[in-house]
């Protein structure tokens, strides 16, 4: 296994522990604690999220990917939150599997949305 195949492995693997957080979080909680932990589940996945991001600048620190610019990382994020809204009220207003959408709390609703 060469470099790039360790940290794209690596990668893969926090992918999944994130993943993982997210459901213990879907099916206990964000605020439970697990206990013998000192974090929340919302702290723990934030945690992987984390580690996902470090092995992702470790890809880019050896030129194996290249990441996006800080203002390009916005210009992606504000779609991809654009594209969540639009399938979130198709949910709700079509399907009838979601009671609510995002607002004031969340901090991710749309200003013309």
């Amino acid at each position: 296994m060469n470099l790039a195949e360790y940290l794209l492995t690596q990668a893969a693997s926090e992918c999944v522990e994130v993943a993982h957080r997210i459901s213990k979080a879907q099916q206990f909680g964000l605020a439970e604690t697990q206990s013998g932990q000192p974090e929340s589940n919302a702290q723990r996945v934030v945690g992987e999220f984390m580690d996902l991001l470090a092995v992702m600048e470790m890809l880019e620190a050896e030129g194996l990917i290249q990441m996006p610019s800080k203002q390009e990382q916005e210009a992606l994020k504000q779609a991809k939150k654009a594209k969540v809204l639009k399938f979130m009220r198709y949910a709700r207003d079509e399907c009838g599997t979601l009671s609510e959408l995002p607002g004031v709390r969340s901090g991710i609703g749309c200003a013309g949305g």
